[in-house]
């Protein structure tokens, strides 16, 4: 005589989802095996290219600190550049640059034959002048010819001076320069300037 064994509902149902859940591992299991990790496989390729190949610059670029650059050291000028200096700043009325773009013992010699000596003397003529009949002139210049010897340098040419005001009315004046630089720290500084006019 066969005996019948009965099984509840919660048993089979804890069997299903035991089932299920053994599916589940097995099928996570198998995926893992055919693909690894993504790191591992980074390890791998990193580990395989330090040893077997030389890195490439661009890679070595992606671990690196970007690098700051550095502005390049100033170079030295040429003697001419003090003139066109000068030119700018006259035309702003900077009689403070213009002085000092003359050495300490500078010396400036006028048109008008006199002599001015010394940086500061330099800028406060010159700073008189334009708040006078020079306020609002303009000046150009050409450059003729310039020579060199070691940290001494000549500098010659014609200039134009235009709006210069004489009893109410504007005038201009031309003539030439020659301006003697010595060089100071890489720059060129005007040692004795002389202005002549035509």
């Amino acid at each position: 005589m066969a005996t019948e064994v009965k099984v509840s509902h919660k048993a089979w149902a804890a069997f299903a989802l035991s089932a299920v859940f053994l599916l589940a591992f097995a099928f996570v299991g198998t995926q893992q095996t055919r693909n690894p990790p993504a790191i591992e496989e980074a390890k791998t390729t990193a580990s395989a290219q330090s040893s077997d190949e030389p890195i490439e610059a661009g890679d070595q670029g992606k671990d690196v600190a970007p690098q700051v650059w550095e502005p390049a050291p100033r170079t030295d000028e040429a003697p001419e550049s003090t003139v066109k200096e000068l030119v700018q700043a006259w035309n702003h009325g900077d009689a403070d640059k213009i002085a000092k773009l003359f050495l300490p013992d500078g010396v400036l010699r006028l048109p008008t034959g006199s002599e001015i000596k010394s940086r500061q003397e330099i800028k406060n003529t010159i700073a008189q002048h334009h708040d006078g009949m020079l306020k609002d002139t303009k000046l150009t210049n050409s450059i003729h010819g310039v020579s060199t010897d070691g940290d001494n340098a000549i500098v010659k040419g014609n200039y134009q001076l235009d709006g210069i005001k004489v009893l109410g009315f504007s005038t201009g004046s031309t003539g030439s320069y020659e301006f003697h630089g010595t060089k100071r720290d890489g720059r060129w500084l005007i040692a004795k300037a002389e202005v002549t006019r035509e």
